[in-house]
């Protein structure tokens, strides 16, 4: 009885080599060569010269010595793809023919190599999600595994251990990695969540883990939590605005007209004296009015009376002041109801203030960060003790760029955004539109505003809320030039936002 070729290779797999005499029948394989590799899948094909009338064996091995214990593969053509094999080291096969179940020899080992070459660069995505970002990328050459080194800073400037998404090493086949943040502000969470409106920086590592110390870096990128829906309620438009040392007139007409251009129903302005203030209303025309502070302050309120009623308004003094001739700086408030046509209508109110946070220049930079520190703690207890009834309250104004140096150990004292932040308020920046946020809000030589390299600019103009869920839109306005020149009406940007006043 004949016996069919696939048979008898099985056969042979399972009884063995026949005698010595009998391989003698068969040819030895010769011209084992390399055909391809796929790098990917960590396979090899190679071909052979064909033996007439037989069918073959092959067997692959890390070593040499090991070719004698590894199982062998049938192959019906003089053409095989290995299983998969270890890219960082030299494979070793070999072949032997089959006629019936008589074997020929093994041919002689032959060494492959895999190329290996550093991981090709690769172009990493940030999404937002809700209190966390996800990290997305496509696969590219050579690389056997990806890390995501995450940081807090621009450029990974945050100081401390290295930090990974996952932890370190994802495998070949991953293309997303997912960040969760703290989702209540506290000291050591390096002002990371939603409500700080900071983004997380982030660097694609792809490597080849056979050159495992050869890690190209990719450029950082940055993306943003996800906003949370404001919900539903009373929307009016906030903004604050620096007008930078008592404008009067080009100046103080541009700046009355950039205000007037955004469809503003609250401003606070910074270094505006009562005076400037009237001159800014009265610019603005009947539909605007000026909160009367009780006590003179270079910081000041405009509402439009068609849409808010004032109920309240004082001053408070938040100190120390660093700057001679140190003076407390007193900071105005007022309390605002939305106008109703029904008189029996629930009140909605809110209060806002406008600050102007000082530093000693000549101090170190960890003196200035701890000044402004305490200065917004004062305003937050202030505010805290005048709100009685708990409704929302907007704080805005000159707070001031001191991020730097970072720090967010327990000794650390931080400046005056993430104390209002771990104080209850949130950041009006982090909205679910943001225009503008790659520009300073502010340019010491009144020039046109140049984007930051890291894509995220540095601040010194803040809008925070309290008893809000968030925020609509946020915009710094690129400051406008006054007529016939290149210089603006300021040395600081109005920054806006839109938001919900929740209903009681």
């Amino acid at each position: 009885m004949r016996v069919s070729a696939a048979v008898a290779l099985a056969v042979a797999v399972v009884v063995g080599l026949t005698a010595p005499s009998a391989e003698a029948a068969v040819a030895k394989v010769s011209g084992v060569t390399s055909v391809s590799a796929d790098w990917y899948n960590s396979k090899l094909t190679v071909r052979w010269k064909a033996v007439r009338g037989t069918i073959y064996q092959v067997r692959w091995a890390s070593s040499k010595a090991g070719l004698a214990r590894a199982k062998p593969i049938a192959a019906r053509v003089p053409r095989a793809t290995s299983p998969t094999l270890n890219r960082c080291v030299t494979s070793y096969v070999q072949v032997r023919a089959f006629k019936g179940r008589v074997a020929g020899k093994w041919s002689t080992p032959k060494g492959l190599r895999f190329t290996n070459k550093r991981a090709n660069p690769v172009a990493m995505t940030g999404t937002g999600i809700t209190d966390g970002v996800t990290f997305s990328w496509p696969y590219t050459s050579f690389a056997s595994r990806y890390r995501v080194l995450w940081n807090a800073a621009p450029f990974g400037r945050f100081p401390g251990a290295a930090t990974y998404v996952g932890g370190g090493w994802f495998g070949q086949t991953a293309r997303s990695a997912t960040l969760k943040l703290p989702t209540v502000p506290k000291i050591g969470d390096k002002m990371m969540g939603v409500a700080y409106a900071n983004p997380v920086y982030a660097q694609m590592q792809a490597n080849n883990a056979c050159k495992p110390t050869d890690i190209p870096h990719n450029q950082f990128i940055y993306a943003f939590p996800k906003a949370p829906d404001p919900g539903t309620g009373d929307k009016f438009r906030v903004g604050t605005y620096n007008v930078e040392a008592n404008p009067t007139g080009a100046r103080l007409a541009t700046i009355a007209d950039n205000i007037g251009d955004h469809g503003l129903q609250v401003v606070l302005l910074q270094e505006a004296n009562a005076a400037t203030a009237e001159s800014v209303a009265r610019a603005l025309g009947s539909t605007w009015s000026k909160v009367d502070s009780i006590l003179a302050s270079d910081q000041q309120i405009l509402y439009r009376n068609t849409y808010f009623d004032l109920v309240a308004n004082n001053t408070f003094e938040v100190g120390p002041n660093p700057r001679p001739p140190n003076k407390p700086l007193v900071t105005p408030w007022a309390r605002l109801k939305v106008k109703d046509a029904d008189p029996a209508a629930v009140e909605r109110s809110v209060i806002v203030s406008s600050v102007h946070f000082l530093e000693n220049t000549a101090a170190s930079a960890y003196s200035q960060k701890a000044s402004t520190g305490v200065q917004a703690r004062d305003a937050i207890a202030e505010l805290a003790r005048i709100n009685r009834d708990n409704v929302p309250v907007i704080v805005g104004g000159d707070f001031r760029y001191k991020r730097e140096p970072f720090c967010d150990e327990p000794a650390c004292d931080i400046e005056a955004p993430p104390t209002f932040v771990r104080g209850g308020y949130y950041d009006a920046m982090a909205a679910v539109t943001k225009v503008n946020f790659k520009y300073p809000t502010n340019q010491d030589n009144h020039s046109t505003s140049v984007a930051n390299a890291s894509g995220v600019a540095t601040r010194a103009d803040y809008l925070m809320l309290k008893g809000f869920r968030g925020s609509l839109r946020y915009e710094n306005v690129i400051n406008r030039f006054l007529p016939g020149t290149r210089t603006t009406p300021s040395d600081h940007n109005l920054v806006l936002a839109d938001v919900v006043l929740p209903a009681p």
